[in-house]
């Protein structure tokens, strides 16, 4: 069978001896017998170190961690606004805005701004009325009775509204 691999059988197995022999067996059981032993102890003695003490630093780390929450960043906020400073978005916001400002606002805008919007909408509303009759009456006196003449089709000036054909309760014969 001929030789296909990257750098040959030859050296691949000597590099399979040195990894399997040497580095996983010498160095591992160095490892295991060693350092791992040592490593446990230290582990479970700062396990115990940190259970002793947890009296101490639970409630520390709890309060900080909740007070970080209130003021700099809410990492359990069930939405994605109002994660950064709640509490100065509630006290600002929800509080002052919200709760303060936008009542008064509310009555200001209900008992002053609206009627006065009414009102110059009612006064816009009858002042183009009159304007518009006044208009009308000038064209139709001015212009239409004294020029016009009924129309025999629509056209982009007029549009008939009434006459033959214009009615289905005509009956043809």
């Amino acid at each position: 069978m001929p030789d296909t691999g990257f750098i040959g059988k030859g050296v691949s197995r000597h590099m399979n001896r040195l990894w399997n022999y040497l580095i996983k067996g010498i160095v591992g059981t160095l490892f295991l017998t060693t350092v791992f032993p040592v490593a446990c102890i230290v582990i479970s003695v700062g396990s115990l170190t940190v259970a002793v003490a947890a009296p101490i630093w639970c409630p520390t780390s709890v309060t900080l961690t909740h007070l970080f929450f209130i003021l700099v960043y809410d990492m359990d906020s069930p939405s994605g606004e109002n994660k950064w400073f709640p509490l100065l978005r509630v006290l600002f916001w929800n509080f002052l805005c919200l709760g303060i400002i936008q009542p008064i606002l509310a009555v200001v805008f209900a008992t002053i701004v609206c009627p006065v919007l009414a009102a110059l909408v009612v006064l816009f509303a009858f002042t183009r009325r009159g304007v518009r009759n006044v208009w009308d009456k000038v064209m139709f006196h001015g212009v239409i009775k004294k020029r016009g003449r009924i129309p025999s089709s629509n056209s982009i000036l007029v549009k008939r509204v009434a006459g033959p054909g214009l009615h289905d309760n005509f009956v043809y014969q």
